[in-house]
């Protein structure tokens, strides 16, 4: 995942035209330009629902101030268990005290958007206009930040590469991750909870069960993702539908790469100190600002706060399969 995320964004280019998308710039964030009917579509629209979905999978966000601090993790001693009974207090004594260790990052958030520009004999046409761009910024913007996410766990390990569609049937894919959840307990002390597929991955994984030519790989090749997770023992298992533009033939590739499985640790309903492996710090929800920028056009951007991190690399896991 090496591609420049601009680039994904918005290819290098001269004035926008209307239809086109741009990075916003900072004189679209004028609050005298926000629209709360538009903000309060973007914020409803359901039609963006499964890349939430997947983001917050990858990502679970966590609400905090615009400048703010964060623990990064650097042991696995949020999931350490006390054996010599250093828990019983003796008569007379306190309370064993526990200290953490890892160390405090000052960050903040950082403010994105997408702006597009409309005619207005395009609005005039099209009464929903607006917010059908809205929803496709919207649309961009999370698939952005979906793959940010991805990145970021991506390099904060070394993948394993894994062969397990080549025809031979010598290949186990579900036994691969069954071994690298145990490898993470074993060397980090972190449990993974969650496991990401990328569609190419999920694909080599049912060819290369179905080509064990046994019971077990057939009846494993038809798990759904919460059967899976159940055989795998993570809480959760999902498998990314999205998809980004990468040329302008109008190729094709995941956000969260061509055939890649992530194996982490993140938990819903967290705080800036939990050990989650990785986080998105956020502030509020997307706004829409609407700006006549001449008799003929108006621009409609849609921005948020947020910032991704990795906030520990214990218990990471990526497989790159074949």
């Amino acid at each position: 995942m090496k591609e420049n995320l601009i680039d994904i964004i918005l290819p290098p280019g001269g004035a926008l035209a209307h239809g086109q998308v741009a990075l916003a710039h900072e004189a679209a964030f004028n609050a005298a330009f926000l629209s709360e009917g538009l903000t309060g579509y973007a914020v409803g629209f359901p039609g963006t629902a499964d890349l939430e979905a997947e983001l917050a999978m990858l990502a679970p966000a966590v609400t905090v101030a615009d400048l703010f601090e964060y623990r990064v993790e650097s042991s696995a001693e949020a999931f350490l268990t006390e054996t010599d009974d250093s828990d019983v207090r003796a008569v007379g004594a306190e309370f064993k005290t526990v200290r953490v260790s890892g160390s405090k990052v000052t960050a903040a958030l950082k403010h994105k958007g997408l702006t597009k520009r409309l005619d207005v004999r395009q609005i005039a046409a099209d009464p929903l206009a607006k917010e059908k761009a809205v929803a496709s910024l919207k649309a961009r913007l999370l698939r952005a930040e979906i793959y940010r996410a991805a990145a970021m766990l991506y390099a904060a390990t070394d993948a394993l590469p894994k062969t397990w569609a080549t025809g031979d049937g010598d290949t186990d894919p579900d036994s691969d991750v069954l071994e690298a959840i145990a490898a993470q307990i074993a060397t980090a002390g972190v449990p993974p909870n969650r496991v990401v597929y990328s569609t190419g991955a999920w694909i080599k994984r049912v060819k290369g069960l179905r080509m064990m030519d046994t019971a077990g790989g057939f009846a494993n090749a038809g798990f759904g993702e919460q059967q899976l997770a159940d055989f795998l023992g993570v809480d959760k298992v999902m498998r990314s539908r999205s998809a980004r533009t990468v040329s302008a033939a109008g190729a094709k590739a995941g956000v969260v790469g061509a055939n890649r499985v992530y194996i982490f640790n993140a938990q819903d309903q967290i705080g800036p100190e939990d050990p989650s492996n990785i986080k998105r710090f956020v502030k509020g929800a997307f706004e829409v600002y609407e700006q006549q920028v001449s008799a003929a056009t108006v621009d409609i951007t849609v921005a948020h706060l947020s910032l991704v991190s990795v906030t520990s690399t214990l218990g990471i896991a990526v497989i790159d399969a074949a």
